[in-house]
């Protein structure tokens, strides 16, 4: 036996299943576990990163720079000298590391280093790596 369900059938389940789709939070606020908001656009801002490397020998496949935030973390894989800009970055105090360096290479300063990015606005790293001659 066949059967059809009918227009008002279909509107009473799609009904229920827009209301079952709200998000209920199931932990308070404060909880450990509570998970954090996701900031909007508006709310992020970016950090550019000036590599400069020197030297004979140079890492042929680049660098890997790491962004950790409180609550997000940023990963890019860079060449060995230029600017880039990782944009979308969660504001506040965020830790860059770089690391995949081939064996005679030597960064120059603190890794990681604490870098300080307000909402809406590019804050900026240098980060210099100095290359042992290969013997």
């Amino acid at each position: 036996m066949k059967r059809s369900f009918g227009t008002p059938l279909l509107a009473a389940v799609f009904a229920v299943a827009a209301a079952c789709s709200e998000s209920i939070p199931t932990e308070p606020p404060d909880s450990p576990n509570a998970r954090a908001p996701i900031p909007s656009a508006a709310t992020l801002g970016a950090i550019e990163v000036s590599i400069s490397t020197s030297g004979p020998d140079q890492d042929a496949d680049g660098y890997t720079l790491s962004a950790q935030a409180r609550t997000t973390n940023q990963f890019g894989r860079f060449a060995v000298t230029g600017t880039f800009t990782l944009t979308g970055t969660e504001p506040g105090n965020v830790s860059v590391l770089l690391y995949g360096l081939a064996s005679n290479c030597t960064l120059t300063g603190t890794n990681p280093r604490t870098v300080k990015v307000e909402a809406g606005l590019t804050a900026k790293a240098r980060v210099e790596t100095f290359i042992r001659p290969c013997t």
